[in-house]
């Protein structure tokens, strides 16, 4: 029977790091069906849902674990459930502005308050051409659920 589970792994980034983890993975016969990785300040960040059948699972997220001790890395495995697969649309939202303390809270307060699912969410600052002044743009996935499209 096929298991799920996720991994999560952070640490001080470097090369080599979603090679030697999706090594580990592939080697005890389990795959990699999505994932999410991102360089934030010097640190990495890793997740990724992973299948497999048997002991295949239990076995390779000890070996992530070992592997993440060894290198100094926080890493977290969890059992989860199969995917959903619903034929739900999704919307994506694009934000740019001036950037300020707490955007990314009233996005997320926003949709939760009309029922709406976060998928994923990328945001960043970058310095805004000639002048300089911090612009902050965010990208957000959303599954509307009972989302309210009020004007």
């Amino acid at each position: 029977m096929r298991e799920y589970f996720v991994v999560c792994v952070m640490g001080s980034d470097r090369p080599g790091i979603v090679e030697e983890v999706s090594r580990i993975i592939a080697g005890l016969r389990c795959n990699i069906e999505d994932s999410r990785m991102a360089h934030l300040g010097g640190e990495f960040g890793l997740l990724m849902l992973c299948s497999g059948d048997g002991n295949s699972p239990r076995e390779a997220g000890d070996a992530v674990k070992a592997w993440a001790a060894k290198n100094g890395m926080i890493c977290a495995i969890r059992p989860t459930t199969a995917p959903a697969r619903t034929p739900e649309p999704v919307a994506e939202i694009g934000l740019r502005m001036p950037d300020r303390q707490g955007i990314v809270n009233r996005v997320a307060k926003f949709l939760a308050d009309r029922g709406a699912n976060v998928e994923a969410l990328e945001s960043d600052v970058r310095p805004a051409p000639f002048s300089g002044i911090p612009v902050f743009s965010m990208r957000v996935v959303v599954r509307p659920g009972a989302v309210s499209y009020t004007h």
